[in-house]
């Protein structure tokens, strides 16, 4: 693909994540020497953030004879010969546009047709799942690498579970359990969301069902048990290890890690350690007791309502009525999205080598696990700050690793592409950090 004119290409730059990941990327151009461009189908909206970043980097710019102002292509998501052009011109696309659900496979196929590969910021499994059993196939075929799921969605708590196992195997502990706390931290103005996520929450809901019969015609793997079964809390508890209140975690990540770990089955070239149990909760701080009455009411409301036609389009004509105004068209302030903080907080339980060698691993599920490990990913506003970290470095990793030969073909999750790569250290290097808390 050398002789492609873009490293990388932002689809869906216009829109209210993409204009952070253009930023992201814009800034890091300063620095590193890769070519790009930005799409969508507004030629005047294209034209507008081109003149800002053109603007904004002159002013940041060490050397101000060089033009860092991004090329525009225009593509759009309903006419797929623009979506092949685009495509053949770049080597790794990052899709920021969404409901996935609606408007990413036609993308994904434009990629695998054209041999470009590809990263987003979905937060959607079923579009994720199903985008690996119809495609998966095809994608090895040519030789291209699709990876789902690069922004805050699921690039913390992917790799965080992928950190922690190989953490783990340094200390020469077998892997049993990964139990995921996450926390946010809203600063003094309040944490907000923009409608874009609300609406791919609400048709997420409305996919439990089809998700369900997809997972059954793709038969899947059982992740393997070592050890005792993971216990998993499906209601509002107290959990002393945080000190708070914990709700079961109604996004993607669970989904994610579970894929990632059945690709470690399947696929022989993933780089991974063994597969573990994992379950994930949301932390409420023990004074807020009435926002887990009203987070759960709230999950109620959206359970019934995004299962039918009527209720779906109640649900995205008023964001703010069924959210508490939490989701709005106008999404955070920047000063909300420089205040708030993020932590996923991963409790690991496994099985000390020396001294179980001589155990038979289906049999470790009669004895309790002996060593415990704590690691942490913590970072900024997750939604606006960390995802366009995420979904940038992963784009620039798969840039410079692919032709190395160490990050695989295939419709992937971001851990089962990213094991072998130095994707972790460089996302510490911006912020998005992974630590060991009881080594």
């Amino acid at each position: 693909m050398s002789e492609r004119p873009y490293d990388i290409i932002v689809f869906g730059a216009t829109g209210f994540t993409g204009k952070f990941v253009v930023e992201e990327l814009s800034q890091l151009s300063l620095k590193s020497k890769f070519t790009w461009a930005i799409a969508g189908r507004s030629e005047e909206g294209l034209n507008k953030i081109a003149d800002f970043v053109r603007v904004s980097t002159q002013k940041t710019a060490m050397d101000h004879s060089t033009e860092h102002t991004p090329h525009v292509i225009i593509a759009n998501v309903n006419d797929s010969s623009s979506l092949e052009e685009m495509c053949s011109r770049g080597k790794v696309l990052i899709d920021c546009v969404g409901p996935f659900r609606k408007f990413g496979e036609q993308v994904v196929k434009a990629c695998i047709a054209k041999k470009c590969d590809y990263v987003d910021i979905t937060g959607e499994p079923e579009y994720v799942e199903r985008m690996m059993a119809l495609h998966h196939e095809d994608a090895k075929r040519n030789g291209v690498t699709i990876v789902h799921a690069c922004g805050f969605d699921s690039i913390p708590a992917d790799l965080g579970v992928l950190f922690t196992k190989q953490e783990l195997d340094k200390r020469e502990i077998i892997p049993s359990s990964v139990e995921m706390y996450f926390r946010l931290y809203p600063g003094p103005s309040g944490a907000a969301a923009h409608y874009a996520t609300y609406e791919s929450l609400v048709y997420g809901i409305s996919s439990v069902q089809s998700l369900r019969e997809l997972r059954k015609q793709m038969k899947r793997p059982r992740v393997p048990v070592v050890g005792p079964k993971l216990r998993f809390s499906s209601r509002p508890r107290y959990d002393s290890r945080v000190n708070a209140w914990t709700f079961p975690f109604f996004f993607a990540d669970p989904s994610i890690v579970r894929a990632t770990q059945q690709i470690t089955i399947l696929e022989e070239d993933v780089g991974q350690t063994p597969p573990v149990q994992f379950s994930a909760y949301i932390v409420i701080d023990l004074f807020c007791l009435h926002y887990v009455i009203l987070l759960y009411l709230l999950l109620m409301v959206l359970g019934f309502l995004a299962n039918y036609e009527w209720g779906r389009n109640l649900l995205l004509a008023h964001p703010k009525l069924f959210t508490y105004g939490a989701f709005s068209h106008e999404g955070p302030t920047v000063k909300q999205i420089e205040e708030a903080k993020f932590s996923s907080t991963f409790y690991a339980k496994g099985y000390s080598k020396s001294q179980h060698a001589d155990i038979e691993v289906d049999q470790l599920k009669y004895k309790q696990p002996d060593v415990e490990l704590t690691t942490r990913v913590q970072g900024g506003e997750p939604g606006y700050h960390a995802t366009p970290i995420c979904v940038v470095q992963s784009a620039l990793v798969l840039l410079e690793s692919k032709e190395k030969g160490i990050i695989p073909s295939g419709v992937l999750t971001p851990a089962a592409a990213f094991a072998k790569t130095n994707l972790i250290e460089k996302l510490n290097q911006r912020g998005v950090e992974f630590l060991v808390y009881n080594p």
